[in-house]
Order: C-alpha cells, then structure tokens, then sequence
C-alpha cells in the first residue's frame, strides 16, 4: 500500500509539474488583455471528493493570469481566467 502511495505522488507531482509549464507557456505567449479559459471540476472517487479547482486557481496564478469568477471586460496590459 505505501509503494502504491508513492507512486500516486510521484504521478501527481509530474502532472502539477507540467500543467506549471503549460500555464506558464499560455500566460507568455496570450497577447495582453486575453483570457485564458480552463474547464475544471472537482474530482469525486467513491465516496471521497477532491477539490482540485483551487490547485489549478493557485498555479494559474502562479503563472501570472488574475482570476475572475466570470469573464468580463478589465483593463487592458494584464491576462486574466475565469
């Protein structure tokens, strides 16, 4: 059982990992002032429930986007998602 755990981690680990590099390649490359927008839900698996939305809101803005709960006109010279 533990070894199956590492290895769940260690998947875990590369998946933030790339998704990292994913968002941070779309916040260089998105022109100032456009969205990015990620369709993401939580995780249920069984009876437990995973709330992955706020990792992903944490990495997206580890890359620099803003978050809006809803996509809307801002100012220009900043990416946003939402």
């Amino acid at each position: 059982m533990i070894v199956e755990m590492e290895i769940l981690n260690l998947i875990k680990m590369n998946l933030v990992q790339n998704m990292l590099l994913v968002f941070d390649e779309c916040y260089r490359v998105l022109e100032s002032g456009r969205y990015i927008c990620v369709n993401i839900c939580d995780v249920i698996s069984g009876e437990r429930k995973y709330p992955i939305t706020a990792n992903y809101v944490s990495m997206l803005q580890r890359s620099g986007f803003d978050y809006l709960f809803v996509i809307r006109s801002g100012p220009q010279g900043k990416a946003h998602f939402g």
